[in-house]
């Protein structure tokens, strides 16, 4: 399987956890001696958290920060496009990048920990900067 692009940038290894939060907006309207009322108002924007690994043997941390680090720090607060290893599924399409984190790891290679949060709402959506 070809492993996961965002917003351009190929992961050198597919992500270890992709978790997808789908909710509704409500309120709740309290009946005395009763089961609440509850009004849907509509959906939430889709939440995503990916996390995985950035390591290659092959490269220098700087390398690795300019490969993966940079360009993903630059793109928080933009549209990018979301491609699943197999370019299928639910979460292809684009997303807003909402933050990225990451923790470098100690051992014999250079090798960072990374977590990284999208949304996706409406079509129409923008991105004010």
């Amino acid at each position: 399987m070809a492993n996961w692009s965002i917003g351009g940038v190929t992961l050198p290894t597919n992500p270890h956890r992709v978790t997808i939060d789908s909710s509704a907006d409500y309120k709740e309207i309290t009946i005395p001696a009763a089961k609440a009322l509850i009004i849907s108002l509509g959906d939430k924007a889709d939440k995503m958290r990916i996390e995985g690994a950035l390591v290659d043997n092959t490269k220098t941390k700087a390398q690795i920060e300019s490969t993966w680090i940079i360009p993903f720090r630059s793109a928080v607060h933009t549209f990018v496009a979301v491609l699943p290893g197999d370019g299928t599924g639910d979460v292809s399409g684009n997303w807003v990048l909402t933050k990225f984190t990451t923790r470098e790891i100690g051992g014999y290679t250079v090798s960072y920990e990374y977590d990284m949060e999208l949304i996706r709402g409406h079509a129409s959506s923008v991105v004010i900067s």
